[in-house]
């Protein structure tokens, strides 16, 4: 069989998109000029007073090509470059359109001047530009548009302001995370409508969560996941907001997933797996009913004791004393003693002995350590303490305990 070549005219569609994906990523200006100059590279805007228009898929799709399809692939997009560029020689612009490649995203960008007279104001430009794209596009399909996000920013001046403007825009662009769509997306948009909330309010909001799932149903704890997420995040338009929510939601799972290791096991998912905050509030909401299902019926823990627990469970090998645990869940020693007695059944020093001994029966079971050595690793101040513990807690002594396991 034959082997299919790449056609001339995609290899320079690559080379060109290659060239300006370069000189938007690189902040040093001078090389930029340069690089233009040198590569004898045609820049249609006015590098002097020019702005950017970025529209298309704002998500990292993967697809693997052939030269057919990268042929019928790079034919639909030099048909939007020229209908795009049609629109601004039409109405008294021009400049450069080409495919942003960042995160594997499907964007076109626009950088572009006025002319001496233009025949529309910039704002109207740039949505006749957005209703050719939306037009002519062929990833017009239903499980794309909600990740098409559109994005207009400048005037800019100098080289030195390529970098910046693309910088902008796809800042902007992440206003599709938070459900902006269908429209253009400018500063002034943002400033409008954005409604601010700082991390602060984010954070005491997932401790008022933390408590509902220590405390309270699943559904007061939806409610609340709720509110974070559309009554503060989403208006805030604030990837740091989502950030602190998603670190916060991530540390109390694994909290519960620490005290209760036999019981809760929830799916997690990596922070840049997500593409919209609707998509991320799905996850939140399987996340709390796999919990409150798995504790069905378990007593569960109270805040406090939780935090204790969790603290333990991954420092337990470490000194621990009830004074710096009380430090770390904020609260009175004596109280949290009581409590610790209360709901887990016995005292601290009783808990973590205990951890400690499953621990050495581990190492044990799977090492070749020393009895002193693994005394040391499974936090006793001493081997003989250990050995007063382990057969007080097994009935047998480490090193019979070692021999009884390993005998055939």
């Amino acid at each position: 069989m034959e082997k299919r070549l790449i056609d001339k005219r995609d290899t320079d569609y690559v080379r060109d998109n290659l060239i300006f994906n370069y000189i938007l990523g690189n902040e040093q200006e001078l090389l930029i000029e340069s690089y233009v100059k040198n590569n004898a590279l045609t820049l249609r805007f006015d590098p002097s007073h020019f702005y950017f228009f970025m529209t298309g898929t704002h998500k990292k799709f993967t697809k693997n090509f052939t030269p057919d399809s990268f042929n019928d692939g790079v034919a639909s997009v030099l048909h939007i470059y020229r209908v795009i560029d049609g629109l601004l020689r039409e109405n008294g612009y021009d400049g450069n359109t080409f495919q942003v490649k960042e995160d594997n995203s499907k964007q076109v960008g626009v950088l572009f001047s006025p002319g001496a007279s233009p025949a529309l104001s910039l704002e109207a430009m740039v949505q006749r530009l957005y209703e050719g794209y939306m037009a002519h596009t062929r990833v017009n399909r239903h499980d794309v548009l909600p990740y098409i996000s559109t994005s207009f920013v400048g005037p800019y001046s100098g080289y030195e302001q390529l970098h910046q403007a693309f910088l902008d825009a796809r800042e902007l662009n992440d206003l599709i995370f938070f459900g902006v769509r269908d429209c253009v997306i400018t500063r002034a948009l943002r400033e409008r409508t954005a409604r601010p909330c700082d991390v602060t309010a984010i954070q005491g909001n997932v401790r008022r969560l933390f408590h509902l799932v220590c405390e309270g149903t699943c559904a007061q704890a939806l409610r609340q996941a709720d509110y974070i997420i559309d009554g503060l995040i989403a208006p805030s338009y604030s990837m740091t907001n989502f950030s602190a929510l998603y670190t916060s939601f991530e540390d109390l799972l694994l909290m519960l997933e620490t005290v209760y290791p036999d019981i809760v096991h929830v799916q997690h998912r990596l922070r840049s797996g997500f593409y919209t905050l609707s998509d991320y509030s799905g996850y939140v909401h399987a996340a709390l009913r796999t919990v409150f299902d798995q504790l069905a019926g378990v007593p569960r823990y109270s805040p406090t004791l939780l935090m204790a627990l969790s603290y333990i469970n991954r420092n337990f090998t470490r000194e621990l004393s009830l004074t710096q645990l009380s430090e770390y869940v904020y609260a009175n020693p004596s109280t949290l003693s009581s409590e610790f007695n209360a709901g887990v059944g016995m005292s601290l020093s009783e808990y973590v002995t205990g951890l400690r001994v499953r621990h050495a029966q581990k190492l044990l079971d799977t090492t070749d350590f020393s009895v002193p050595e693994i005394a040391e690793k499974a936090g006793f101040a001493s081997a003989k303490y250990f050995r007063e513990q382990f057969k007080r807690q097994t009935g047998l002594s480490p090193q019979g305990y070692r021999e009884k396991r390993r005998t055939p």
